[in-house]
């Protein structure tokens, strides 16, 4: 019997859950599609669907959507830090890695690694 398409996603989600560092699915619109936890101020339903660019400090919103583009352009791994909201109404460094995700030779979505520096 073929597995299901719940069945084989459901043990990584799983999995996921339990990993330190922040795991996002973004689209090309930065729109987040997926996302393994949250801070502890909200709710994965109230993140997904927004846009990733909203969570950084203004100052680096640029450089994150120009690391997006890149991704999806070059289909290449893309690495920066940026500043972001951290737990109980710090600011923290994070550091990043966007790995594009591909449908044959098309990058579909990216991937985001976050991990916080403190």
């Amino acid at each position: 019997m073929t597995p299901s398409p719940e069945q084989l996603v459901e043990p990584w989600v799983q999995a996921f859950a339990c990993v330190d560092d922040f795991l996002l699915v973004v689209n090309r619109d930065y729109i987040i599609e997926y996302i393994n936890k949250t801070l502890p101020h909200i709710s994965i339903e109230e993140v997904l669907g927004t846009s990733a660019l909203d969570y950084v400090l203004p100052e680096d919103e640029q450089k994150l959507r120009e690391a997006y583009d890149r991704a999806y352009v070059t289909g290449e791994k893309q690495e920066l830090s940026v500043h972001a909201e951290g737990a109980y109404e710090t600011t923290t460094e994070y550091f990043l890695h966007i790995c594009p995700l591909k449908i044959g030779e098309e990058v579909q979505k990216v991937a985001v690694i976050a991990r916080s520096a403190d």
